[in-house]
């Protein structure tokens, strides 16, 4: 009898977790099949002559591509200065992977993230999935996530741990929210 390794549970739970989180999401998709190469434009252009860049059905369906890119790293153990699933990631490795797999530039930190970012948001009522989330840490913007919906986000929290979601209205989470940013507009 071959005993299975540690973690092959978990591993799997996570991989149920984000194909049923991609299926919920890609329920509203309004063209089944299509990517964001379908959807003409840069992707990762933010000028306002961009086609795709006041399509609500295209922007959703961008929004979902990039949550689910995100999704498929759950479980992806961290690592500072990682941005790849060989290695894993740190929060803002998976963020930038997760948009570079779309097709949409972000920068390399969390700090230049949000500075950098096209539309800020203050409130995490005005959030949308694919939404980056914010939270100062030792009175800097250090740390990053993105919403997925229904008031989680999914991120790489710290060393020893994994790519997970979690509830954003946690009270640690409440209490360093600094703000949000779109890169999605």
């Amino acid at each position: 009898m071959n005993p299975e390794p540690a973690g092959t549970h978990r591993r799997a739970g996570a991989i149920a977790l984000a194909a049923a989180l991609a299926l919920l999401l890609s329920a509203c998709a309004p063209f089944p099949g299509s990517s964001v190469a379908d959807m003409g434009g840069t992707a990762g252009s933010r000028r306002s002559g961009d086609p795709w860049r006041h399509d609500p059905q295209k922007e959703a369906r961008l929004r979902r591509e990039v949550v689910t890119q995100a999704l498929a790293e759950l479980d992806r153990p961290y690592r500072w200065g990682a941005e790849n699933p060989r290695r894993g990631f740190d929060c803002s490795g998976l963020i930038q992977y997760a948009y570079a797999r779309v097709g949409i530039h972000v920068p390399r930190t969390a700090h230049r993230q949000y500075a950098d970012a096209a539309r800020l948001l203050y409130s995490m009522n005005e959030l949308e999935p694919g939404d980056l989330v914010f939270f100062r840490i030792d009175d800097r913007i250090s740390h990053v996530g993105m919403y997925i919906g229904h008031d989680r986000m999914i991120h790489s929290p710290s060393r020893g741990e994994h790519v997970r979601i979690e509830r954003l209205n946690k009270r640690y989470w409440r209490q360093r929210f600094a703000g949000a940013a779109r890169y999605i507009p």
